[in-house]
């Protein structure tokens, strides 16, 4: 009996701790379901958070509505989103392209983009700057990491005091944001008249290097630049982005006299700009939403480089000053200078009272592998804008290089227009014209690579349309307008030229407008339509509108026969191996004659891939397409 009551014990007792063992799983199961990270609670929180984000988007939303009814609102910013939500009690601030809910202190950034406005809700993670507005050093490889704006505010004063930084490597930690509170390490800097007020009003972000200086020698008028404040080291974005750059100054020259033969002009607050002068290198960089105006030259990276840019992204661009304008830099200043795989993407809006170039305004060394996707239009008197580079140097070369945008000339003057360049003395190469070029000029000069100049065009196409509306002296060309000496070999046009409205002395040609002195075209061919509508003087033709002298000459080159009349619009200048073909003869894989003619040193291949409709394509376009 007794070791039996022992047992019902021991069987009680395992039966007990199995028991409670069960219910501490189910409780733990229990809890896990109503607070764990998927339970009821979090859930629950979850769903309330996104359904306040969704009503907070539809309040912005509905005030954009509101706003693009009213006629008399020009564009829609953040401010006036703001504006509209607080009409029924204050809701929401704004800063820049921000607006920020109150109550739930939950951040919105309004985009544009290519006339689309955008919300996105922005991500709540703070910089982590432990010692903020020093720049944190490292002996080991003698670089300094930026880690927030008071960082990169205090890396533009050491400049600005004269610290070149020469071989010295500047790392851009994690992207920031001018107009977020999160990009800001200290609490200090976004109370009122702190950091944050200072960098997005009044003057803006101080622009490393915006002071240089001229002298003049009044005996000969000659002069000399000087800028004392300059880079010389290594700005690496690390792919990191930097967001809503906001310059707005005005230009400022002050003169004196050095002596009764010199004079001395200071120039303050000209760089509308990230850096002044680069002597060294700025890469792997993004800037998004820079606004800049003001009436000195304005550009997104740097005013002059005489070094090296590399890896530039530019998106939402928004400039608008009071001279020249450019999408990356003002000039690269020398022919040891490089600026290299830049891109200027859609939606950036680029306003100038002078010129616009979408990437360089000046080019005296090499510029490569750069796109330009901006529509841009130029609604000024004077009017001069090219889709990559305004004017190349005898000394510049610009290499693989497309521009994307559609260019337009508003206003009734002279004008200038190229879809790569706008003035050509050097070299172009490997580039090719996609957008839309439209001129409506009085006298205008327009082509679908460069609107004038005397320097190499090669292994290069247009295909986009030209469209001229200039009522005196139009010279248009489907690669070039007027030629000064210009030498096209081995390049192409598809697209269409068309003088649109009647015109005299209208010169229009599937190559050249205006060909003059020495020009060239040798192994090219236009496929494009060629219209004129004039009196007196109306001269169109499938290669050239007209040769002014005899000095041309026209070498192994075709044209489509039903995209114009005649080779040549006047005179005869000297013609070898040159003719009209029909569709047939140039798209057919066997069109041997054809391609053999325009290939003498193997540029142009068989359009295998119907890349351009048939019509043969460059060597390297193939290429491209199977890189891809």
């Amino acid at each position: 009996m007794k070791n039996k009551s022992q047992k019902n014990k021991g069987i009680t007792l395992i039966a007990l701790i199995i028991t409670i063992i069960i219910l501490l799983i189910l409780a733990g199961v229990t809890m896990s379901l109503v607070i764990g990270d998927n339970g009821l609670i979090n859930n629950s929180k979850n769903s309330k958070t996104k359904s306040e984000i969704s009503q907070e988007k539809e309040t912005i939303q509905l005030a954009i509505n509101a706003l693009k009814m009213n006629k008399e609102v020009d564009k829609i910013m953040a401010t006036n989103i703001a504006e509209e939500i607080n009409k029924e009690g204050k809701r929401v601030s704004a800063q820049g392209d921000y607006i920020t809910f109150i109550k739930s202190k939950r951040e919105y950034v309004i985009t544009q983009d290519d006339g689309e406005i955008g919300i996105n809700e922005t991500q709540s993670t703070k910089v982590n700057d432990p010692t903020p507005g020093e720049l944190d050093y490292d002996s080991n490889t003698n670089s300094y990491t930026i880690y927030s704006i008071e960082d990169l505010v205090e890396f533009a004063n050491k400049v600005n005091s004269g610290e070149n930084f020469e071989n010295a490597t500047i790392y851009l930690g994690c992207s920031l944001d001018f107009y977020s509170r999160y990009s800001y390490a200290l609490e200090s800097s976004l109370k009122p008249g702190g950091l944050m007020e200072q960098v997005t009003s009044g003057e803006g972000f101080p622009t490393l290097g915006d002071y240089w200086y001229r002298v003049r020698d009044l005996t000969d008028y000659s002069f000399k630049d000087t800028f004392p404040i300059t880079f010389k080291g290594t700005f690496n974005g690390k792919n990191n982005t930097i967001s809503n750059m906001y310059i707005n100054r005005e230009m400022r020259v002050v003169r004196s006299n050095l002596d009764e033969n010199k004079l001395l002009y200071e120039y303050y607050n000209t760089c509308l700009s990230f850096m002044g002068l680069n002597e060294g290198t700025i890469e792997n960089l993004k800037m998004n939403s820079s606004h800049i105006s003001g009436s000195g030259n304005a550009t997104a990276i740097a005013i002059n480089n005489n070094g090296r840019i590399k890896n530039i992204e530019i998106s939402s661009l928004d400039i608008d000053t009071k001279n020249y304008a450019a999408g990356c830099s003002m000039q690269n200043v020398s022919n040891t200078s490089t600026i290299d795989s830049v891109t200027v993407k859609k939606g950036s809006k680029i306003k100038s009272n002078s010129g616009i170039a979408c990437i360089v305004n000046y080019n005296l060394g090499t510029l490569s592998n750069s796109n330009n996707y901006a529509d841009i239009t130029q609604e000024n008197s004077i009017t001069y804008v090219a889709g990559i580079v305004s004017y190349n140097y005898p000394t510049g070369t610009v290499i693989k290089c497309s521009n994307y945008g559609n260019i337009i000339g508003e206003k009734f003057s002279n004008a200038f227009l190229g879809g790569i360049s706008n003035i050509n003395d050097g070299t172009i190469t490997q580039c090719s014209n996609v957008g839309n070029l439209v001129q409506k000029g009085i006298r205008s000069y327009t082509g679908g690579l460069a609107s004038r100049g005397s320097g190499t065009i090669e292994l290069s196409n247009n295909k986009g349309d030209i469209i001229a509306a200039g009522s005196y002296c139009p010279r248009v060309g489907g690669l070039v307008g007027q030629g000064e000496g210009v030498n096209l070999i081995n390049s192409y046009n598809i697209g269409n030229v068309d003088i649109v409205v009647p015109s005299t002395y209208t010169k229009v040609g599937g190559m050249i407008g205006e060909s003059n002195d020495e020009d060239k075209i040798t192994n090219c061919y236009n496929k494009g339509k060629i219209t004129a509508i004039g009196s007196g003087y109306c001269f169109a033709g499938g290669l050239a509108g007209t040769c002014t002298t005899t000095t041309p000459t026209i070498t192994n080159s075709y044209y489509l026969d039903t995209s114009a009349e005649k080779l040549n619009g006047n005179s005869t200048p000297p013609i070898t191996n040159s003719k009209s073909k029909t569709q047939e003869e140039m798209t057919s894989k066997n069109s041997a004659d054809f391609l053999d003619g325009i290939n003498g040193d193997g540029a142009f291949k068989i359009d295998e891939k119907n890349i351009n409709e048939g019509y043969p394509i460059l060597v390297w376009e193939s290429e491209e397409k199977d890189e891809k």
